[in-house]
């Protein structure tokens, strides 16, 4: 719930091993995703580079689309 109120939220998985009910529960409710290919559900601790240029992917999308609102 908290994500579906949040703005410009950035949903970031790896669909080989995120449960059967988030892939469903992702494809009723619209929100930017990120696949992290091969990630565990710890990629912070084993993927960090990965995690981190993601992120970074994410949060360049919210600023052009904060960029664009204003204008």
């Amino acid at each position: 719930m908290v994500l579906q109120n949040a703005a410009m939220v950035t949903y970031l998985y790896n669909p080989e091993n995120c449960p059967k009910t988030t892939i469903e529960w992702l494809s009723e409710n619209p929100m930017d995703r990120i696949v992290l290919d091969n990630a565990t559900h710890w990629a912070s601790v084993d993927q960090p580079e990965l995690l981190a240029e993601k992120i970074l992917l994410a949060l360049s999308f919210t600023e052009k689309r904060s960029l664009n609102a204003r204008t």
